[in-house]
């Protein structure tokens, strides 16, 4: 989904410098490629956490050994 977000906003500023679309249509896909980002980025933070909680509780993990 995020190289898609990103093809699509590549393709928007290709279009736009051939004087095809608005630049109003480039900042649109520009923004849904930020929200598609961030919305990744939070996800493998999450990810982490999670993982990081998970092997605490099943004592698999020392940060000790780190």
């Amino acid at each position: 989904m995020l190289q898609e977000a990103r093809a699509i906003l590549e393709g928007k500023i290709y279009s736009y410098n051939r004087g095809e679309i608005a630049l109003l249509e480039v900042i649109n896909a520009q923004r849904s490629y930020n929200e598609t980002r961030l919305a990744y980025d939070e996800a493998r933070y999450n990810y982490a956490v999670a993982l990081v909680e998970l092997r605490r509780a099943a004592a698999i993990w020392d940060i000790d050994q780190l």
